[in-house]
């Protein structure tokens, strides 16, 4: 499956889920309560928009 945004821009999505999602973790961890969708839909959210711009700064390089 190719998702045109390279292994860059897969590494930089992990490191994006691996922060948030240790967010998560850590209210859990705090609170004692699991985060609410408003968290989950957070990080879907930013996930998406983080997605959309790697891969349209691939396809549309700065000019030299």
């Amino acid at each position: 499956m190719r998702l045109g945004i390279g292994r860059t821009g897969v590494v930089i999505l992990l490191g994006l889920f691996v922060i948030l999602g240790a967010e998560d973790v850590y209210v859990w961890a705090v609170a004692g309560t699991v985060p609410g969708v408003e968290f989950f839909l957070a990080l879907v959210f930013v996930l998406v928009v983080a997605f959309v711009a790697i891969r349209e700064a691939r396809a549309h390089p700065p000019s030299r």
